[in-house]
């Protein structure tokens, strides 16, 4: 274990750990003794058996990879994680890059207006499997079934191109019901566990 705190070390990042626990049961009570704290324990949910359904009123989706549009998902994901200000272009550009790696980009936006709502993404797949990530809407438009659909959306299309095996972390219980109601199960946990940089 030291080994690996040392190498996280040397990079300047705080040592970190996401995995299964159920695949190695042993692992956590051995970072806990060496001074790793359990951060997180997040439902892992696996695809199903859901449909692409329609949007809700109001709303459209598309699967972005315009400039504007790649900058609508970037504005709308920064906002709805807590970020202050605009979207800076590297996060535009790791849009690109998961597109050019054949993931897909999805932005929800106001039918009448073209006002960004939400936007989802899913990684470019290996060997069939795509984690669907960064499901974010805008606070005004929240409440009105704009994560489900966008949801629903990703994994579908996933799915058409031939990936089965689209997964996703949920950040909550009812975010986990959001999904639940897109065709996700849960089928086990991640552990997020890390220690503090400074430790000798």
């Amino acid at each position: 274990m030291t080994a690996l705190v040392d190498a996280y070390l040397r990079h300047e990042r705080k040592p970190r750990l996401e995995y299964i626990p159920s695949l190695a049961p042993a692992v956590e009570p051995v970072l806990v003794a060496g001074g790793f704290e359990v951060e997180g324990r997040l439902p892992l949910m696996t695809y199903g058996n859901g449909t692409d359904g329609s949007p809700p009123e109001g709303i459209e989706l598309l699967e972005a990879s315009g400039d504007g549009e790649l900058r609508g998902v970037a504005d709308v994901q920064w906002e709805a994680y807590g970020e202050g200000g605009d979207a800076p272009q590297r996060a535009v550009d790791g849009l690109r890059r998961t597109i050019a790696a054949g993931g897909i980009v999805v932005l929800a936006r106001d039918a009448a207006t073209g006002e960004p709502a939400g936007a989802g993404v899913c990684t470019g797949p290996h060997e069939g499997a795509s984690e669907l990530t960064s499901v974010g809407v805008r606070p005004a438009y929240r409440r009105r079934g704009i994560a489900e659909a966008v949801t629903r959306r990703l994994a579908s299309e996933m799915r058409a191109r031939g990936n089965d095996g689209v997964f996703l972390m949920a950040a909550g219980e009812s975010e986990a019901r959001i999904y639940e109601r897109a065709g996700f199960a849960t089928v086990s946990e991640i552990l997020h566990i890390s220690a503090e940089r400074n430790r000798s």
